[in-house]
């Protein structure tokens, strides 16, 4: 009588079962690719845009030992997305004048509905290093980050 664990049979089980374990996660990967794929065209997310539609330097004096400044602006937040409104956490501004840090200020947490254009107005002071007194011509450009969330 011949030994059952031994044999051609054997190896062939092996085989077998790394096939259908190789197959099972193939068709797990292509289901959540598909399933992603459809969650993205029925959603369509975009990131929000933002303009700064004014921007004010008022009350700078650099004559003191602490400099002092206040800048204001008028900034436009658009929420293009049709279907998910976007929560910000919160929304630090920062002045930057040739890579030094002039002023800083912060809003508070709110949600932005779906299709929904926001008129923010935020106030930065800065009590911070002194610039220089060479004529600013790069004063008001830089960039916005955010740190949201899709809701």
């Amino acid at each position: 009588m011949a030994n059952q664990t031994t044999g051609p049979g054997r190896s062939r089980g092996r085989f077998e079962f790394c096939g259908v374990f190789i197959l099972f996660f193939m068709r797990l990967a292509i289901g959540l690719g598909f399933s992603i794929l459809m969650l993205w065209l029925i959603v369509r997310p975009h990131k929000p845009r933002y303009y700064v539609d004014y921007a004010s330097l008022s009350q700078l004096n650099i004559t003191e030992k602490i400099p002092n400044s206040r800048m204001e602006f008028n900034v436009t937040v658009r929420n293009p997305n049709g279907k998910m409104g976007i929560y910000y956490h919160k929304m630090d501004w920062n002045v930057y004048y040739e890579d030094q840090r002039i002023g800083s200020s912060y809003l508070p947490p709110f949600y932005q509905h779906r299709k929904n254009t926001t008129f923010l107005h935020p106030v930065v002071t800065g009590h911070e290093n002194l610039i220089s007194r060479k004529k600013p011509e790069k004063f008001f450009s830089g960039s916005i980050g955010d740190d949201s969330e899709i809701a």
